[in-house]
């Protein structure tokens, strides 16, 4: 309403002025409480950034709780075409020879088919009998509704180690046994058999005998540093110790299959973790401020900002932001808990039976300047940046030796996980569960209807009760003015009433 008042008119007075004036002390708590707003936006902010960072942190957590993270050798066939070689973690380096001479094979019964896979069975064959057909003791029930395409589809889902396809380039109906244990031929027929569909597809003449079709599967066969090797499948694995071989062709003469070490898994995992964590610890930082730096701590009053330009206004609400962050890292008794409680698990021992790492130290990780956490909080290098971080790494002759003469052992570490005793892993995993997952300390913050929510639900109620006492204090000044206004009015108009009637008096005396 006072937005639209025009006051003065009649008295001269400035109304709006002293309407703003009288009003001054109600708007007040406005002002209090829009602050307490943006502080606890601000601290919402806050936690919430350390709250993704910790997510971060538990991702590179669950990248060394994997063996496979740790599997320190490779394998290089010089013929991969004909076999391909994986190393695990128990290879040894060494180089070894491998000739293909046989590949794998199942037993496999292809039939000429002609006509539309897609159409039902009883309108290509005019006698088609509903009932069982029988694929190497598999019962599959067909029936006058089926194609070749559905077919399929039930000896595929019948759980007998049976594949079926069609070819629709040669126009034939395959079968394959991916039974690797059955090298024989595919058998058809038996004595449950009661649909006539082999009869009808030319294979049998008597449907309720087992009849053998196809052809006969067969074993890989490979030489490995002169000794003859038979495997049912083309994938072997106990040719080699912690080889596994992957055979695709004959090779016609000796391949060569050398194993090397290789660090670059186990190094990438570990420099993810010290880069997220050295991520989250340099946010949990804050500084002392100068005594001009806490005069920006205070929010801009709309006197200043009227006099201020565009630009002036966005640095110094940039300059607000930064500063007020810096406030709330250094008051909260969560965020200080939480870098103490993590650089506590970074220095806490593991004992695990067998071996020999019980720190990071160990490995040649330590904090850069280990006797003042507060100014150095990070891990091995001060930087964040991944490839700073593996460069490090990699010239760290301790955590390289560790991975190439014993990384089981750097896998127990970091992951072992026991009733008696865990690793280094679960030390860190304990804090960021303290935290970050349902019911942590951060979460419990930051979550919908959480304690900082709550904080704005509450200011948020008060500055809109402040509000509407505002707007009343003012719709009653100006009432009381505009009622002053109407009076005065009214005497103007009695004034001059006066003044006109004494002015026709003198005038008729005259």
């Amino acid at each position: 309403m006072n937005d639209l008042a025009v006051g003065g008119i009649m008295s001269g007075l400035d109304t709006n002025a002293i309407v703003n004036n009288l009003v001054a002390n109600a708007r007040k708590p406005l002002e209090r409480y829009q602050k307490d707003i943006d502080m606890s936006t601000l601290e919402k902010e806050v936690y919430q950034n350390v709250f993704d960072k910790l997510g971060a942190l538990d991702d590179a957590i669950i990248k060394l709780n994997l063996e496979g993270t740790y599997n320190t050798k490779k394998a290089i066939s010089s013929r991969s075409s004909a076999v391909k070689a994986t190393a695990s973690i128990n290879a040894e380096t060494g180089n070894y020879e491998v000739e293909v001479k046989q590949v794998a094979e199942n037993p496999t019964f292809n039939i000429n088919f002609e006509q539309d896979p897609t159409v039902p069975l009883s309108s290509i064959f005019n006698n088609f009998q509903n009932g069982i057909i029988t694929i190497n003791g598999n019962n599959i029930y067909v029936s006058s509704n089926d194609s070749i395409n559905t077919l399929i589809d039930k000896i595929n889902n019948s759980g007998g180690g049976l594949k079926a396809s069609f070819d629709e380039n040669n126009k034939t109906f395959n079968i394959e046994s991916t039974d690797s244990d059955n090298k024989g031929k595919i058998v058809i027929g038996g004595a449950s058999d009661s649909s006539n569909l082999f009869s009808l597809l030319d294979i049998t003449e008597d449907i309720n005998r087992p009849l053998e079709v196809g052809t006969e599967g067969k074993p890989a066969i490979v030489v490995v540093d002169g000794r003859e090797i038979e495997s049912n499948t083309n994938e072997i694995k106990d040719a080699i110790n912690g080889i596994t071989l992957d055979v695709k062709n004959v090779s016609n003469g000796p391949i060569n299959i050398s194993v090397e070490s290789n660090t670059d898994g186990a190094i990438n995992a570990i420099a993810d973790f010290i880069v997220q964590y050295n991520t989250l610890v340099e946010d949990l930082q804050f500084k002392q401020l100068t005594d001009q730096e806490k005069e920006n701590l205070k929010p801009l009053t709309q006197e200043k900002r009227d006099s201020m330009t565009d630009k002036e206004i966005d640095d110094y609400t940039e300059k607000w932001e930064e500063l007020n962050k810096n406030e709330i890292i250094r008051k909260s008794n969560e965020l200080s808990m939480l870098y103490n409680d993590l650089r506590a698990a970074i220095n806490t021992p593991v004992n695990i039976d067998g071996v020999s790492i019980k720190s990071l130290q160990d490995l040649g990780i330590e904090f850069v300047g280990a006797n003042d956490y507060k100014k150095y909080p990070y891990l091995l290098v001060e930087s964040t940046d991944k490839d700073e971080v593996i460069e490090a790494l990699k010239n760290n002759n301790k955590l390289t030796i560790a991975l190439e003469e014993n990384p089981e052992e750097v896998y127990k570490f970091f992951a072992y996980q026991s009733d008696a005793n865990q690793g280094f892993n679960s030390n860190i995993r304990n804090i960021i569960d303290k935290y970050y997952t349902t019911n942590g300390i951060i979460q419990n913050k930051i979550k919908a209807g959480g304690a900082i929510d709550l904080k704005i639900q509450e200011a948020t109620k008060r500055m809109d009760d402040a509000q509407k006492r505002v707007d009343q204090e003012l719709e009653r000044y100006w009432k009381q003015f505009s009622a002053m206004e109407e009076t005065i009015g009214q005497l103007q108009e009695q004034s001059n009433s006066l003044t006109n009637a004494l002015a026709g008096m003198t005038a008729n005396q005259m």
